[in-house]
Protein backbone atom coordinates (compact mmCIF):
# COMPACT_ATOMS: atom_id res chain seq x y z
CA UNK A 1 0.00 0.00 0.00
CA UNK A 2 3.22 2.30 -0.01
CA UNK A 3 6.82 2.55 -0.51
CA UNK A 4 9.01 1.17 2.07
CA UNK A 5 9.51 3.73 4.84
CA UNK A 6 13.64 1.96 5.52
CA UNK A 7 14.39 0.55 1.93
CA UNK A 8 14.89 1.45 -1.49
CA UNK A 9 11.88 -0.85 -2.92
CA UNK A 10 8.88 1.55 -4.38
CA UNK A 11 5.42 0.38 -4.35
CA UNK A 12 4.76 0.15 -8.05
CA UNK A 13 7.65 -2.19 -7.35
CA UNK A 14 5.84 -4.63 -5.36
CA UNK A 15 2.37 -4.65 -8.01
CA UNK A 16 4.83 -5.06 -10.86
CA UNK A 17 5.98 -8.04 -8.92
CA UNK A 18 2.34 -9.17 -8.61
CA UNK A 19 1.34 -9.42 -12.00
CA UNK A 20 3.76 -12.20 -12.44
CA UNK A 21 0.92 -14.48 -10.29
CA UNK A 22 -2.18 -12.90 -11.85
CA UNK A 23 -3.26 -16.15 -12.92
CA UNK A 24 -3.74 -17.77 -9.63
CA UNK A 25 -7.13 -18.83 -9.39
CA UNK A 26 -9.22 -18.83 -6.13
CA UNK A 27 -12.21 -21.14 -4.70
CA UNK A 28 -13.56 -22.34 -1.67
CA UNK A 29 -14.20 -18.70 -0.58
CA UNK A 30 -11.05 -17.65 -1.28
CA UNK A 31 -9.14 -20.16 0.92
CA UNK A 32 -7.58 -22.58 -1.38
CA UNK A 33 -4.93 -21.25 -4.66
CA UNK A 34 -5.34 -23.39 -7.83
CA UNK A 35 -2.69 -23.55 -10.48
CA UNK A 36 -4.30 -22.39 -13.15
CA UNK A 37 -2.14 -20.41 -15.63
CA UNK A 38 -4.87 -19.56 -18.37
CA UNK A 39 -6.75 -17.81 -15.43
CA UNK A 40 -10.52 -17.66 -14.54
CA UNK A 41 -12.74 -18.02 -11.42
CA UNK A 42 -13.68 -21.77 -11.90
CA UNK A 43 -12.42 -24.69 -13.83
CA UNK A 44 -15.31 -23.98 -16.17
CA UNK A 45 -14.96 -20.67 -16.88
CA UNK A 46 -11.15 -19.20 -18.47
CA UNK A 47 -10.39 -15.95 -19.25
CA UNK A 48 -7.79 -15.08 -21.66
CA UNK A 49 -4.76 -13.39 -18.94
CA UNK A 50 -5.97 -12.42 -15.26
CA UNK A 51 -5.64 -8.58 -14.48
CA UNK A 52 -3.90 -7.51 -11.74
CA UNK A 53 -5.34 -3.71 -11.13
CA UNK A 54 -2.66 -1.52 -9.23
CA UNK A 55 -5.09 0.10 -6.46
CA UNK A 56 -3.78 3.67 -6.83
CA UNK A 57 -3.68 4.07 -10.27
CA UNK A 58 -6.82 2.11 -11.17
CA UNK A 59 -4.62 0.63 -14.47
CA UNK A 60 -4.04 -2.79 -15.24
CA UNK A 61 -0.33 -3.79 -14.00
CA UNK A 62 2.04 -5.39 -16.34
CA UNK A 63 5.10 -7.83 -14.78
CA UNK A 64 8.00 -6.27 -14.22
CA UNK A 65 11.27 -6.93 -12.59
CA UNK A 66 12.68 -5.40 -9.72
CA UNK A 67 15.67 -3.90 -12.04
CA UNK A 68 12.89 -2.14 -13.89
CA UNK A 69 12.70 -4.74 -17.11
CA UNK A 70 9.35 -5.64 -18.50
CA UNK A 71 8.46 -9.04 -19.07
CA UNK A 72 8.99 -9.89 -22.67
CA UNK A 73 8.38 -13.68 -23.21
CA UNK A 74 4.87 -14.57 -24.83
CA UNK A 75 3.07 -17.99 -24.51
CA UNK A 76 4.61 -18.64 -21.26
CA UNK A 77 4.11 -18.87 -17.96
CA UNK A 78 4.95 -15.33 -16.52
CA UNK A 79 6.11 -17.03 -13.46
CA UNK A 80 9.05 -19.42 -14.84
CA UNK A 81 10.33 -15.98 -16.17
CA UNK A 82 10.72 -14.74 -12.73
CA UNK A 83 11.52 -17.77 -11.23
CA UNK A 84 14.67 -17.49 -14.05
CA UNK A 85 15.29 -14.17 -13.29
CA UNK A 86 15.54 -14.73 -9.25
CA UNK A 87 17.56 -17.41 -9.50
CA UNK A 88 19.82 -15.45 -11.49
CA UNK A 89 20.56 -12.82 -9.02
CA UNK A 90 23.60 -12.98 -7.10
CA UNK A 91 21.71 -12.67 -3.72
CA UNK A 92 19.51 -15.75 -3.98
CA UNK A 93 21.91 -18.13 -2.83
CA UNK A 94 22.59 -16.73 0.44
CA UNK A 95 18.76 -15.39 0.91
CA UNK A 96 17.92 -18.94 0.26
CA UNK A 97 20.55 -20.71 2.18
CA UNK A 98 19.82 -18.61 5.09
CA UNK A 99 16.30 -19.43 5.17
CA UNK A 100 17.23 -23.17 5.05
CA UNK A 101 19.71 -22.36 7.92
CA UNK A 102 17.29 -21.06 9.84
CA UNK A 103 14.54 -23.90 9.93
CA UNK A 104 17.59 -26.62 11.64
CA UNK A 105 18.95 -23.81 13.71
CA UNK A 106 16.11 -21.69 15.31
CA UNK A 107 17.80 -18.66 13.97
CA UNK A 108 19.02 -17.66 11.13
CA UNK A 109 23.10 -16.07 9.94
CA UNK A 110 20.55 -13.33 9.24
CA UNK A 111 18.13 -13.50 11.67
CA UNK A 112 15.24 -12.62 11.17
CA UNK A 113 15.57 -14.58 7.88
CA UNK A 114 13.60 -12.35 5.82
CA UNK A 115 15.14 -9.37 7.07
CA UNK A 116 18.12 -8.51 4.61
CA UNK A 117 19.09 -5.13 4.56
CA UNK A 118 22.27 -3.05 5.59
CA UNK A 119 21.59 -2.35 9.09
CA UNK A 120 20.70 -6.11 9.89
CA UNK A 121 23.92 -7.77 8.89
CA UNK A 122 25.14 -11.48 9.08
CA UNK A 123 26.24 -12.58 11.78
CA UNK A 124 29.01 -14.97 9.97
CA UNK A 125 29.24 -13.12 6.42
CA UNK A 126 31.81 -15.86 5.05
CA UNK A 127 30.05 -18.80 6.52
CA UNK A 128 26.76 -17.18 4.59
CA UNK A 129 28.88 -16.77 1.52
CA UNK A 130 31.00 -19.98 1.63
CA UNK A 131 26.98 -21.87 1.68
CA UNK A 132 25.62 -19.79 -1.05
CA UNK A 133 28.68 -20.49 -3.30
CA UNK A 134 28.08 -23.73 -2.23
CA UNK A 135 24.51 -23.99 -3.32
CA UNK A 136 24.81 -22.28 -6.65
CA UNK A 137 27.78 -24.51 -7.82
CA UNK A 138 25.25 -27.52 -6.92
CA UNK A 139 22.57 -26.48 -9.14
CA UNK A 140 20.77 -24.94 -6.56
CA UNK A 141 20.12 -28.43 -4.82
CA UNK A 142 18.01 -28.51 -1.29
CA UNK A 143 18.63 -31.44 -0.86
CA UNK A 144 22.05 -30.94 -1.38
CA UNK A 145 22.29 -28.40 0.87
CA UNK A 146 20.17 -29.60 3.51
CA UNK A 147 22.78 -32.47 3.58
CA UNK A 148 25.34 -30.45 3.96
CA UNK A 149 24.38 -28.66 7.14
CA UNK A 150 22.89 -31.50 8.96
CA UNK A 151 25.98 -33.48 8.35
CA UNK A 152 28.06 -30.64 10.23
CA UNK A 153 28.96 -30.98 13.39
CA UNK A 154 27.59 -27.33 13.97
CA UNK A 155 24.26 -28.93 13.43
CA UNK A 156 25.02 -32.03 15.32
CA UNK A 157 26.15 -30.04 18.75
CA UNK A 158 24.50 -31.16 21.90
CA UNK A 159 21.47 -29.45 23.31
CA UNK A 160 22.32 -29.69 26.39
CA UNK A 161 24.57 -26.69 27.65
CA UNK A 162 27.49 -25.63 29.99
CA UNK A 163 29.25 -23.45 31.60
CA UNK A 164 30.83 -21.99 28.60
CA UNK A 165 27.94 -21.61 26.26
CA UNK A 166 24.45 -21.56 27.77
CA UNK A 167 24.35 -17.67 27.65
CA UNK A 168 25.06 -18.40 23.79
CA UNK A 169 22.82 -17.64 21.05
CA UNK A 170 24.54 -15.93 18.04
CA UNK A 171 28.21 -18.75 17.60
CA UNK A 172 26.11 -22.15 17.03
CA UNK A 173 28.13 -23.82 20.17
CA UNK A 174 25.17 -26.18 21.18
CA UNK A 175 21.36 -26.61 19.54
CA UNK A 176 19.25 -24.37 20.39
CA UNK A 177 15.87 -26.18 21.37
CA UNK A 178 12.73 -25.57 19.32
CA UNK A 179 9.20 -26.03 19.42
CA UNK A 180 7.74 -28.49 17.15
CA UNK A 181 5.68 -27.04 14.25
CA UNK A 182 1.89 -28.42 14.62
CA UNK A 183 1.27 -30.82 12.17
CA UNK A 184 4.92 -32.40 13.51
CA UNK A 185 3.64 -32.21 16.96
CA UNK A 186 0.01 -33.83 16.71
CA UNK A 187 1.62 -36.65 14.21
CA UNK A 188 4.39 -37.05 16.95
CA UNK A 189 1.55 -37.23 19.81
CA UNK A 190 -0.78 -39.71 17.85
CA UNK A 191 2.38 -42.12 17.33
CA UNK A 192 3.82 -42.20 21.21
CA UNK A 193 -0.14 -42.67 22.34
CA UNK A 194 -0.32 -45.41 19.71
CA UNK A 195 -4.10 -43.50 18.90
CA UNK A 196 -4.76 -42.19 15.33
CA UNK A 197 -5.70 -38.91 14.76
CA UNK A 198 -9.41 -39.22 13.24
CA UNK A 199 -9.86 -35.83 10.79
CA UNK A 200 -13.38 -34.50 10.06
CA UNK A 201 -13.45 -33.19 6.77
CA UNK A 202 -14.11 -29.75 5.29
CA UNK A 203 -18.49 -29.52 4.62
CA UNK A 204 -17.08 -27.38 1.48
CA UNK A 205 -14.64 -29.33 0.42
CA UNK A 206 -15.54 -30.55 -3.14
CA UNK A 207 -14.39 -34.49 -3.79
CA UNK A 208 -12.36 -34.81 -0.92
CA UNK A 209 -13.82 -38.14 1.11
CA UNK A 210 -12.59 -38.68 4.87
CA UNK A 211 -8.45 -39.60 4.89
CA UNK A 212 -7.34 -43.30 5.42
CA UNK A 213 -6.92 -44.19 8.66
CA UNK A 214 -3.77 -43.17 10.73
CA UNK A 215 -3.33 -40.79 7.90
CA UNK A 216 -0.99 -38.16 9.53
CA UNK A 217 -1.21 -34.04 9.74
CA UNK A 218 1.33 -33.37 7.26
CA UNK A 219 0.30 -35.09 4.37
CA UNK A 220 -3.08 -33.16 4.97
CA UNK A 221 -3.80 -29.86 2.86
CA UNK A 222 -4.79 -27.85 5.77
CA UNK A 223 -7.85 -26.19 4.29
CA UNK A 224 -9.77 -29.43 3.77
CA UNK A 225 -9.59 -30.75 6.87
CA UNK A 226 -10.90 -29.03 10.01
CA UNK A 227 -8.68 -30.29 13.53
CA UNK A 228 -8.93 -27.94 16.47
CA UNK A 229 -5.54 -28.75 18.06
CA UNK A 230 -3.81 -27.68 14.49
CA UNK A 231 -5.57 -24.56 15.12
CA UNK A 232 -4.51 -24.03 18.67
CA UNK A 233 -1.39 -24.77 17.27
CA UNK A 234 -0.59 -21.93 14.59
CA UNK A 235 -0.61 -24.37 12.36
CA UNK A 236 0.93 -23.10 8.57
CA UNK A 237 -1.87 -22.80 6.21
CA UNK A 238 0.84 -22.73 3.26
CA UNK A 239 0.00 -19.39 1.75
CA UNK A 240 3.38 -18.01 3.01
CA UNK A 241 6.68 -19.15 3.99
CA UNK A 242 6.47 -19.45 8.29
CA UNK A 243 7.88 -16.63 9.94
CA UNK A 244 8.93 -15.73 13.54
CA UNK A 245 9.76 -17.92 16.23
CA UNK A 246 6.94 -20.28 17.81
CA UNK A 247 6.24 -19.26 21.08
CA UNK A 248 3.50 -20.69 24.13
CA UNK A 249 0.56 -19.49 24.17
CA UNK A 250 -2.26 -19.26 26.75
CA UNK A 251 -4.49 -21.33 24.26
CA UNK A 252 -1.85 -24.32 24.02
CA UNK A 253 -1.15 -24.09 27.84
CA UNK A 254 -5.21 -24.67 28.62
CA UNK A 255 -5.02 -27.16 26.02
CA UNK A 256 -2.34 -29.35 27.41
CA UNK A 257 -4.23 -29.39 30.40
CA UNK A 258 -7.63 -30.68 29.07
CA UNK A 259 -7.15 -31.26 25.18
CA UNK A 260 -8.53 -34.68 23.97
CA UNK A 261 -4.69 -35.35 22.40
CA UNK A 262 -3.30 -34.76 25.65
CA UNK A 263 -6.26 -36.87 27.77
CA UNK A 264 -8.61 -38.72 25.55
CA UNK A 265 -5.61 -40.52 23.78
CA UNK A 266 -3.32 -41.24 26.67
CA UNK A 267 -6.45 -43.90 27.97
CA UNK A 268 -7.62 -44.00 24.90
CA UNK A 269 -8.98 -48.58 24.61
CA UNK A 270 -6.74 -50.10 21.58
CA UNK A 271 -3.38 -47.15 22.87
CA UNK A 272 -0.26 -47.63 23.87
CA UNK A 273 -1.14 -47.69 27.71
CA UNK A 274 -4.30 -49.92 27.11
CA UNK A 275 -2.69 -52.27 25.26
CA UNK A 276 0.56 -52.77 27.96
CA UNK A 277 -2.50 -53.32 30.81
CA UNK A 278 -3.89 -56.09 28.61
CA UNK A 279 -0.83 -57.80 27.64
CA UNK A 280 -0.05 -57.61 31.19
CA UNK A 281 3.39 -55.66 31.25
CA UNK A 282 5.00 -54.70 34.37
CA UNK A 283 5.55 -50.98 35.74
CA UNK A 284 8.90 -51.13 34.23
CA UNK A 285 8.20 -52.27 31.01
CA UNK A 286 5.28 -49.76 30.30
CA UNK A 287 7.31 -47.40 31.50
CA UNK A 288 10.42 -48.12 29.20
CA UNK A 289 8.28 -48.49 26.39
CA UNK A 290 6.57 -44.53 27.27
CA UNK A 291 9.66 -43.35 27.09
CA UNK A 292 11.25 -45.24 23.77
CA UNK A 293 7.57 -44.31 22.23
CA UNK A 294 7.95 -40.10 23.50
CA UNK A 295 12.08 -39.42 23.35
CA UNK A 296 13.31 -42.25 21.76
CA UNK A 297 15.72 -42.88 25.29
CA UNK A 298 15.65 -45.41 27.98
CA UNK A 299 14.70 -43.88 31.47
CA UNK A 300 17.85 -43.12 33.38
CA UNK A 301 18.29 -45.22 36.44
CA UNK A 302 17.29 -42.38 38.78
CA UNK A 303 14.27 -41.94 36.29
CA UNK A 304 13.40 -45.41 36.69
CA UNK A 305 13.80 -45.97 40.65
CA UNK A 306 11.70 -42.99 40.98
CA UNK A 307 8.34 -43.20 38.47
CA UNK A 308 8.36 -47.64 39.41
CA UNK A 309 7.81 -46.16 43.33
CA UNK A 310 5.13 -43.76 42.16
CA UNK A 311 2.98 -45.52 40.31
CA UNK A 312 2.73 -48.80 42.66
CA UNK A 313 -0.02 -51.11 42.44
CA UNK A 314 -3.86 -51.26 43.11
CA UNK A 315 -6.86 -49.65 41.12
CA UNK A 316 -5.03 -45.94 41.29
CA UNK A 317 -2.16 -47.23 38.98
CA UNK A 318 -3.83 -46.98 35.29
CA UNK A 319 -4.18 -43.65 36.36
CA UNK A 320 -0.93 -43.16 37.30
CA UNK A 321 0.32 -44.40 33.97
CA UNK A 322 -1.65 -41.82 32.40
CA UNK A 323 -0.50 -39.11 34.29
CA UNK A 324 3.40 -40.45 33.74
CA UNK A 325 2.68 -40.27 29.50
CA UNK A 326 0.99 -37.08 30.34
CA UNK A 327 4.40 -35.66 31.54
CA UNK A 328 6.07 -37.02 28.76
CA UNK A 329 4.14 -35.36 26.07
CA UNK A 330 4.34 -32.14 28.15
CA UNK A 331 7.87 -31.91 28.88
CA UNK A 332 10.03 -29.38 26.47
CA UNK A 333 12.39 -33.14 25.72
CA UNK A 334 9.31 -34.25 23.63
CA UNK A 335 7.74 -31.01 22.34
CA UNK A 336 11.07 -29.24 20.66
CA UNK A 337 13.82 -30.25 18.86
CA UNK A 338 17.10 -30.48 20.18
Amino acid sequence: CHNHPFEKWSQDQFWGLTAFFGNLTQLLDASLLIDNPDGGRSYDEKREGAKVIHPRSKEAVTPRFLDGASLNAEGIDPRMALANWMVAQPPFSETTVNRIWGYFFSRGIVDPVDDFKTSNPATHPKLLRELGRNFSENGYDLKHLIRLITQSRTYQLSGISNHTNKHDTLNYSRALPRALEAAVLLDAISQATGVPERFEVHPKSVGEGAPRPGARAVDLIPELFPCHFLDVHQRSMRKTLPSGKPSLTLKQALHMWAGPAYTTKIVEEGGRLDGGLKNGLSNSQIIEEFYLAALSRHPTEREAMDIVDFIGEGPARKGRLASLMWALLSSREFSHNH
